[in-house]
């Protein structure tokens, strides 16, 4: 018979599995935030399905109290969800600002020649197909 923290974790599990896949699904999550988001939902499963794992793992690594094992591992999931925020945010505003530049070239180049009379070619270049 199941306990009530198998059942809290198996329910948990359960509903946040399908609130994943509906947000992949509407392409709200990308498919590697949601295969991490997966990973933790069946650790939290299997943790909930087995409670004395994170007890035993914590004493294999030598933690003196091995309920901490599971705040210690929150915690580094949590800092290395963090820093791939952060580098996934750097690279977008990277991106961001040299499309402002090229833009602020393109929009330069098209205001000089209209100042000068030339024709604009509206027409996309062949290397930007």
């Amino acid at each position: 018979m199941m306990n009530s923290a198998q059942v809290t974790a198996a329910i948990f599990s359960v509903v946040f599995a399908a609130v994943l896949l509906v947000l992949l699904r509407r392409d709200h999550l990308y498919i590697r935030q949601v295969a991490f988001w997966l990973a933790i939902t069946l650790v939290v499963l299997a943790t909930g399905w087995v409670p004395g794992l994170m007890d035993r793992i914590g004493g294999l690594l030598g933690i003196s109290y091995p309920p901490m094992f599971f705040a210690f591992a929150a915690i580094l999931i949590l800092l290395i969800k963090g820093l791939e925020a952060d580098l996934t945010m750097t690279r977008m505003e990277r991106q961001i600002r040299r499309l402002s530049q090229r833009l602020a070239m393109l929009d330069g180049t098209i205001t000089a020649k209209l100042d000068t009379g030339e024709p604009v070619n509206r027409s996309v270049p062949e290397h930007e197909q």
